[in-house]
């Protein structure tokens, strides 16, 4: 083959390398671009992950806040209903008249204070 035959071939085999750098760097800058995309999504999911379990933790802390809460509600209420006992006598209890607040005459029990 001469020269003057080669040249055509030489020029399309110039074009096909352009081409071929072209579409390469294009397949690189896609890849990045996914890349990036796949480490932001990646991250935010960590993040996410990471907020659940801090969340997790602050619902256990309520409910052991609130049952704390509610024993010592309930240890407050046996001392209460207690220094009521105590306080109540029913012996001293009187009937005194009153008046509801349609006129009707009705008696109304007053313990002793």
């Amino acid at each position: 083959m001469n020269s003057q035959s080669m040249a055509p071939l030489q020029k399309e085999n110039e074009r096909l390398v352009k081409e071929n750098n072209s579409l390469h760097f294009q397949l690189i800058g896609s890849k990045e671009h996914a890349d990036g995309a796949d480490l932001k999504w990646k991250a935010q999911c960590r993040q996410s992950m990471n907020e659940v379990q801090d969340l997790r933790f602050l619902l256990t802390q309520k409910d052991s806040s609130i049952s704390k809460l509610d024993q010592e509600n309930a240890k407050l209420r046996q001392k209460l209903d207690r220094v009521m006992e105590k306080l109540y006598m029913p012996s001293q209890d009187q009937i005194v008249g009153g008046l509801t607040s349609e006129g009707k005459v009705h008696n109304v029990i007053k313990g002793a204070q």
